[in-house]
């Protein structure tokens, strides 16, 4: 299980940076570029969800970085102070960091001994940019300074010593993090954040879960009205449990027998599936989640709602199998559908509730949906998963680029599977993306080659041309992964045309000076290697004689410009394998194989090409006196053939 104090950090130094700019009234952003129509996000939808995650925040109002406040009596300091945390975040979930860096630093120099804004500088600085960045060397010097002022008013800071110590845990100081958060547990023993790392800090820096437990039990004894709050502390007395007497399953049954009602006894409703589900006891796990879902309505906890779907789902996969392993079809099926039926809800609650989620309270978008992808495609329904996957693409609007980059990645591929190429989709991403998408389709399309079989899903002229355009790329991964692809689409269309389109790409890459001329300057071991995959392309896409002539071609300007006399040992590599390619590919027999001669030298070399070249022109001009028998010569071919499967 992940270790609860990395969770903690990880929490706090990955918030989700959003590229849309928040609405101008609310933090008055500066203007950013439109971005592409598909992408364009309604300001009124950003502010709307704000309000409901935030309800509490008002920034325009008290909350307003620009005019930052500092409380004098300790509670409302405290108060305050963690509702400007949840400011900072929006500020940084909303990709706005960077104008708040500006922010604090006019107001640092403005207010002197200013204690909520040296948190609030502290904070910003463990955070952003993400991970611990060029800022990091002013966290500590914030923290304690804001320490300082207030200890000069005879109060304390449990807020700020909470973050301070969680700075400490992650600049690798555990005493100091031990000494700052006990302190900060004792001076304010109701604050969660402060017990919940507190209790982090004794189960995985100290190593006294029994020390862990308790703390657990002192903060959920609170009850404390944040369910992620709650949630977090009974996933911690999870973790600190199983290493002291195992208080974590008498806690949930104590919890359930009592009378809390709605959402909280639905989360520990869900918790006890959770253990049921890893007993095997599905039945048992179901009745409990059928509860949860029925005791609270989805806008309340759609998170919650989301975890319990989830283990729904899972419940019911399970007794499909086992209802499948007892020949007992009908409630397999039945099984099964409502597998589907979960997790289908798990994708609108995703779309109304969940898509500008915080990483920290643990539920990603997509989560139900690529789940649901991956079931349909198993079941055969590929074209399914495809429109439901155009569906969440065309609803979700408050996706990140990485999870919309994610997304499209996933259409693309659930496509391929279902023989749909996918254009529409591949104009949208990068050329790294682009690589990755057609990884798969690359390797089949090999296979299908060397077996001498074609690819009937990439019979589509409009997929073709978009794989010959993006062949052309100087990205030599994508090139390289295009015209694999491009190769497979030409034998599947099965006219001469594409074929000769993608020998006229192969050749212009191989004809380019840059990539015969290599010189240590030039990332040659880059080049080289796309050298060979064009190679391979040809004589393995295209056997016979036009994939050999082509590659001599080649060949033949490589030895006589450079070859066999540069110093790159990577480029003298590139002839002899391509000659064993070429002769492999083209079918000649072992007379044509070349030797360790021709492989010594140019003048080797061009005789050999010479002689390839002619058999390849005349094959029935050979003289039978240097032939062997027709079943010898069947036999010499073999060898040739295994050797172009295994490359």
């Amino acid at each position: 299980m992940k270790n609860v104090i990395q969770s903690l950090i990880a929490r706090k130094l990955a918030p989700v940076v959003l590229v849309f700019a928040l609405l101008p009234v609310a933090l008055r952003a500066q203007d950013t570029p439109a971005a592409p129509a598909r992408d364009v996000i309604d300001e009124s939808v950003i502010a709307a969800e704000i309000k409901r995650r935030y309800p509490h925040i008002e920034l325009n109002g008290k909350h307003d970085i620009r005019a930052v406040r500092d409380p004098e009596t300790e509670d409302e300091r405290h108060t305050y102070t963690v509702d400007m945390i949840d400011v900072v975040r929006i500020w940084i979930n909303t990709g706005q960091g960077a104008i708040l860096e500006k922010i604090l630093d006019a107001a640092l120099d403005d207010h002197k001994d200013h204690a909520v804004l040296e948190f609030i500088s502290g904070y910003f600085a463990f955070n952003f940019p993400l991970g611990l960045g060029k800022n990091v060397k002013n966290v500590e010097q914030h923290y304690r300074k804001a320490l300082k002022i207030v200890e000069e008013r005879e109060q304390d800071y449990a807020a700020a010593r909470t973050q301070l110590a969680l700075y400490l845990v992650a600049a690798g100081k555990a005493s100091e993090a031990r000494e700052q958060i006990d302190l900060a547990a004792a001076r304010a023993p109701n604050y969660g954040e402060a017990l919940l790392l507190q209790a982090s800090v004794y189960l995985s820096l100290v190593k006294n879960p029994e020390k862990a437990t308790a703390i657990c039990k002192q903060f959920l004894a609170l009850n404390p009205e944040d369910e992620r709050q709650y949630d977090k502390g009974v996933q911690l007395l999870r973790e600190a449990s199983v290493q002291f007497n195992n208080e974590y399953e008498s806690f949930l049954n104590s919890a359930y027998a009592s009378d809390i009602k709605g959402v909280r006894r639905a989360r520990i409703a869900v918790r006890l599936a959770e253990l049921l589900i890893e007993r095997k006891e599905f039945e048992k796990a179901m009745e409990l989640g059928r509860e949860a879902l029925a005791s609270f309505e989805p806008e309340q906890a759609p998170l919650l709602r989301m975890l319990a779907l989830g283990k729904m789902a899972a419940g019911a996969g399970q007794l499909a199998a086992k209802a499948d392993e007892e020949k007992r079809a009908e409630d397999a099926a039945q099984f099964e559908q409502q597998v589907e039926v979960y997790l289908r809800e798990m994708v609108e609650l995703d779309l109304k509730y969940l898509t500008l989620t915080d990483p920290e309270k643990g539920v990603a978008p997509n989560s139900g949906l690529f789940k649901l992808t991956q079931l349909l495609v198993k079941r055969g329904r590929a074209k399914d998963a495809v429109d439901v996957l155009m569906d969440y693409d065309k609803r979700s609007v408050l996706l990140t680029p990485m999870q919309r980059s994610n997304l499209r990645f996933e259409i693309s591929d659930v496509r391929s599977k279902a023989d749909l190429m996918s254009v529409d989709i591949w104009n949208q991403m990068t050329d790294e993306e682009l690589v990755i998408a057609w990884t798969r389709l690359k390797f089949e399309v090999n296979a299908a080659c060397l077996a001498g079989k074609k690819l009937p899903k990439l019979a589509d002229k409009e997929a073709f041309e978009f794989f010959l355009q993006k062949a052309k790329s100087l990205n030599r991964k994508l090139a390289e992964t295009a015209l694999w692809c491009a190769a497979g689409a030409a034998r599947a269309l099965e006219e001469k045309e594409y074929v000769a389109k993608v020998q006229a790409v192969l050749k212009e890459h191989l004809g380019k000076d840059d990539a015969i001329n290599l010189n240590p300057t030039k990332r040659e071991s880059e080049k080289t290697n796309f050298i060979m995959a064009c190679i391979t392309v040809a004589t393995v896409a295209f056997p016979g004689k036009d994939g050999s002539v082509l590659i001599l071609d080649y060949l033949d300007k490589l030895a006589e410009t450079e070859g066999f006399d540069t110093k790159n040992e990577n480029i003298k590599d590139v002839l002899p394998t391509a000659m064993a390619s070429i002769h492999s590919a083209s079918g000649l027999d072992e007379k044509f194989k070349p030797t360790r001669d021709d492989k010594a030298n140019r003048e080797g070399y061009l005789a050999w090409s010479k002689r390839v070249r002619e058999a390849l022109d005349n094959p029935v001009e050979e003289k039978p006196a240097e032939n062997k028998p027709a079943e010898n010569q069947s036999a010499e071919k073999q060898p040739a053939i295994e050797e172009n499967k295994n490359q």
